[in-house]
């Protein structure tokens, strides 16, 4: 008669050769390198970590959600706290954000002295402090990456009629948070608008200038953090 493994024998012994993976030890190698960061005192924190900054987007895409395209992107009218998704900000521009809070708010009817309880989130925009956290309604949530910047399809993911904020590397400034918008198409190029100009890109250009805006991103990468989100408040991951 067989001897049969216990199931903790089983679970232990996978569990083993789980972390014994190179994506597995990598992340945690990485993970340990930014707890380090983190710990030192900010006078003895480089200005910027780029190399880690892009091994954290590369190796944390597989938290955004597929690449799709000509499929509906807000069939879900309701969305819960700590949902990741896309948010229009006050001055019109999309970005990434963790929804952190939901009320029945009281909105003024148009023409109207009153107003009427309808439900709004409040959004924590990321990559920035909660300084810039906001109400919104469900209109301006979207599906993560719908409107903003896709680590898995960076180049597919931009897309004309919207602006959205992103990790932009310039050549005089360095990274810098910077709103984008897609103006023109032209076969296997994309001319982009930014802050300081305009420029027209290919798929293999995009990942050399372009991150998607994210906590550990923006620390990492901003050459300044006047507006970055402290060490104590950073999300090391996205997690859907």
């Amino acid at each position: 008669m067989p001897v049969e493994a216990s199931p903790w024998s089983v679970s232990k012994n996978w569990h083993r050769l789980v972390n014994a993976t190179p994506t597995v030890r990598g992340m945690k190698l990485l993970d340990e390198r930014l707890q380090m960061i983190l710990q030192d005192s900010p006078a003895m924190r480089e200005r910027s970590y780029d190399a880690l900054a892009y091994e954290w987007e590369h190796r944390h895409r597989w938290a955004w959600p597929d690449p799709w395209e000509d499929r509906p992107t807000d069939r879900t009218p309701l969305w819960r706290p700590g949902q990741y998704v896309d948010a229009l900000d006050r001055i019109g521009v999309w970005g990434p954000a963790l929804i952190v809070g939901e009320d029945l708010r009281p909105t003024p009817v148009f023409n109207s002295s009153f107003s009427r309880y309808r439900r709004q989130y409040k959004v924590r925009f990321l990559g920035w402090s909660k300084v810039y956290d906001e109400w919104v309604p469900p209109r301006k949530i979207a599906r993560l990456a719908a409107r903003t910047l896709n680590p898995r399809g960076k180049f597919s993911s931009l897309a004309r009629g919207h602006k959205s904020w992103v990790l932009y590397l310039d050549k005089m400034r360095g990274w810098r948070v910077d709103s984008i918008e897609v103006t023109d198409v032209s076969g296997n190029k994309k001319t982009i608008n930014h802050g300081a100009g305009s420029v027209t890109l290919t798929a293999g250009q995009v990942d050399d200038c372009m991150r998607a805006t994210s906590d550990a991103c923006t620390f990492l990468t901003l050459t300044h953090r006047s507006f970055a989100p402290r060490a104590g408040d950073l999300r090391l991951r996205i997690q859907k």
